[in-house]
């Protein structure tokens, strides 16, 4: 059934400008044709779809809708914010399950397979756990490390002067072996990125530590602080640097 109240055709009143308004006068009088007709004529030729409407009038039609999306985003906030709903607390007693441990079933290991657990066991990849920060310098602690997150390798010879005579410097942490190959290579790496011209607080986003999530059980990202990477730089320029290197820091002397 057609719906009587919804309105498909009507008349639309047209405000014409200085520059159209002339051109439909000019027609009119010389072939006596309608303002109107010639407008709705021209609308007509050129109409197809409603997109067709909007090439005019797009930066209204964007304010519109910047209206309507900072409306929603209000309406958001407001569903948002913290409301303190009146809740009566009933004490649940919880029922305790029992649940029956399964029996442990202990398999006879073959040779062989022994053998090919071991090379899995060798063949999983190293993974860049937060260990390397575990290892705490007690030494070191009241040494502002924050003070270093932009310096560059240019700034090396100023780093020295500054740890000159300092707990950190003299620190066996910082002669020690590294704990596997894995670190050894990650401090080459950061090295030279830092040779390369990045700040330390840079290579920190290149250098992610993976970890497994204990929440999602799941590998995990995130960056070595600041102060990890600094330890990690100048125990490399201490054990692997260059001469060069190693004079800016350690002052020509040894430690550790």
């Amino acid at each position: 059934m057609k719906d009587v109240n919804v309105k498909i055709e009507g008349h639309v009143n047209v405000f014409c400008k200085t520059k159209l308004w002339k051109a439909l006068d000019a027609i009119h009088k010389e072939y006596g044709v309608n303002k109107s007709e010639i407008l709705m004529s021209f609308v007509e030729h050129h109409f197809k779809t409603q997109d067709d409407l909007l090439v005019g009038v797009l930066q209204q039609v964007e304010k519109s809708l910047q209206d309507r999306l900072a409306q929603i985003q209000a309406a958001k906030e407001s569903l948002n914010s913290p409301v303190k709903p009146s809740i009566n607390i009933v004490n649940v007693v919880p029922v305790k399950k029992e649940v029956k441990a399964k029996p442990v079933v202990k398999y006879k290991k073959s040779d062989f397979a022994g053998a090919l657990e071991g090379a899995l066991e060798e063949s999983k990849p190293v993974i860049a756990e937060p260990q390397d920060e575990k290892e705490i310098d007690y030494e070191s602690q009241d040494l502002n490390f924050d003070q270093f997150r932009y310096k560059r390798y240019e700034d090396l010879e100023q780093i020295g002067i500054t740890l000159s005579n300092t707990e950190f410097i003299k620190s066996p942490l910082l002669y020690n072996n590294w704990k596997n190959g894995f670190f050894a290579m990650q401090a080459s790496q950061s090295l030279d990125l830092w040779r390369d011209g990045d700040t330390i607080a840079k290579i920190c986003t290149k250098q992610l530590i993976r970890f497994e999530n204990r929440n999602t059980g799941q590998m995990d990202e995130r960056q070595p602080t600041v102060q990890t990477m600094f330890r990690r730089l100048m125990k490399q320029i201490a054990k692997h640097g260059t001469h060069a290197e190693k004079n800016f820091l350690l002052k020509g002397k040894r430690y550790g």
